[in-house]
């Protein structure tokens, strides 16, 4: 958990309490301690994508208690996809980046998180959409490039330490997923940038 989220949203607990909303405030302390919970768990094999989004909810809520109607979401996700075991924090990294680069435009600012199964090709698929004002040209061509000369690396680079970037959630799918492991980086034309990712039903499939 990234200490600028439990930063801000102490601070946003002491705002609150200062001027009474009790409500908010045992709402916020249940989400954090929650997600808390989760990360805290062995977590080797992976994790149901139903616990997966499940956190993703609570981050969101508490985006939302901060940011009241300002924020809007919604999440798109198939029952036939909840038992599905994916690396822990694979998700919510796509959505704390969209709160730091996607929440620049006049709000309201509107997330759309959406799965979908392909039982043919035994893989999933997960995309996170928002209506920001999109990447700059130079930084999508430069992830777009990395995603596209890793796959012919032999071996994937160490993980960075400080921080969850998409160059991290990437190596993590690789490693999880093999040749099987997808990433899918775009400027919407309407506007705001959509990103997927996504590998196969098993945990390996080279």
């Amino acid at each position: 958990m990234n200490p600028h989220f439990l930063y801000n949203n102490i601070t946003n607990i002491s705002i609150m309490a200062e001027e009474g909303m009790n409500e908010q405030i045992v709402a916020f302390c249940g989400h954090i301690a929650s997600m808390l919970r989760y990360i805290s768990a062995p977590n080797k094999s992976g994790v149901p994508l139903e616990k997966e989004i499940d956190y993703c909810e609570r981050y969101l809520e508490c985006m939302k208690i901060r940011f009241e109607d300002d924020l809007l979401y919604e999440f798109h996700v198939p029952d036939s996809m909840k038992n599905l075991q994916v690396p822990m924090l694979l998700i919510q990294p796509l959505l704390e980046n969209v709160m730091k680069y996607g929440l620049r435009d006049t709000p309201p600012w509107k997330l759309h998180i959406i799965g979908e199964l392909d039982t043919l090709q035994e893989t999933w698929e997960m995309t996170v959409e928002d209506n920001g004002p999109g990447m700059e040209p130079e930084a999508l061509a430069l992830i777009q490039q990395y995603i596209q000369q890793s796959q012919e690396w032999e071996r994937m680079p160490e993980l960075e330490i400080n921080g969850m970037g998409l160059k991290n959630i990437w190596i993590r799918l690789k490693l999880w997923y093999g040749s099987a492991a997808h990433m899918h980086i775009s400027n919407k034309p309407s506007g705001g940038v959509s990103i997927s990712i996504g590998g196969s039903i098993r945990k390996e499939h080279s």
